[in-house]
């Protein structure tokens, strides 16, 4: 006869804990993907969610101090590091991250101290934002953190503005970067002076150039 009893479950219960991080590039439709993993993960299945700052270099600030576990926990009234957001329905209209992201240095040449941060946040798993670059970095970390017996679970969601992922077939960015062009919402890449409308697009969007017919400059990076 099982007698346990509800609350000694519910003591021993421990929320699984997962992280979120974005590196490389900045692109749109970063927040969007960061509010909808915060809602499912905590309404839907009572999980803790932790955003990592500014890539895996986030995980270094761990290490070292510089950040706390819990001040990096994002709930469901917002997240005030290292931005100032309050709600995460905003995040729906805010461009870029609100976790920052890192596109410089080399973090494998970090990778103990990546692994030991990770293992200071006691993560149950990993969501990485990122673009070719990016998922092959955390596939070696996470390559690295297995031969130390400490091995990762972690997700790529990927993310592009130039649709260079291989065997995808849909990308965080690429396709919000097309949906708002065909909004015709301002973001960084357009500016508009006096009647001349000055567009500067990454190669894969320069079909929607052509097809507008209505972009008289067009600049290609």
């Amino acid at each position: 006869m099982n007698t346990t009893s509800k609350d000694q479950i519910e003591n021993t219960y421990h929320p699984k804990r997962i992280g979120i991080l974005t590196s490389g590039g900045d692109c749109p439709g970063l927040n969007a993907v960061i509010r909808a993993v915060v809602k499912v993960a905590t309404y839907k299945y009572q999980w803790e969610v932790y955003g990592i700052p500014y890539g895996t270099d986030g995980f270094i600030e761990v290490l070292l101090g510089k950040r706390q576990p819990e001040d990096l926990r994002i709930r469901d009234h917002g997240y005030d590091i290292p931005g100032l957001v309050q709600g995460l329905d905003i995040l729906h209209f805010l461009s870029g991250s609100v976790l920052g992201s890192i596109s410089k240095g080399d973090p494998e040449l970090h990778a103990d101290e990546i692994i030991r941060g990770y293992e200071k946040l006691g993560l149950t798993a990993l969501i990485g934002m990122g673009g070719d670059g990016s998922i092959e970095i955390l596939e070696n970390l996470a390559q690295k953190a297995a031969k130390q017996g400490k091995a990762w679970n972690w997700v790529a969601v990927p993310k592009t503005i130039d649709n260079d992922i291989p065997f995808t077939e849909a990308c965080t960015s690429m396709d919000a970067g097309l949906l708002l062009w065909w909004w015709r919402k301002e973001s960084k890449i357009i500016s508009v002076k006096r009647n001349i409308t000055s567009v500067t697009i990454w190669r894969s969007a320069l079909k929607i150039a052509v097809a507008s017919l209505t972009i008289p400059i067009c600049q290609i990076p």
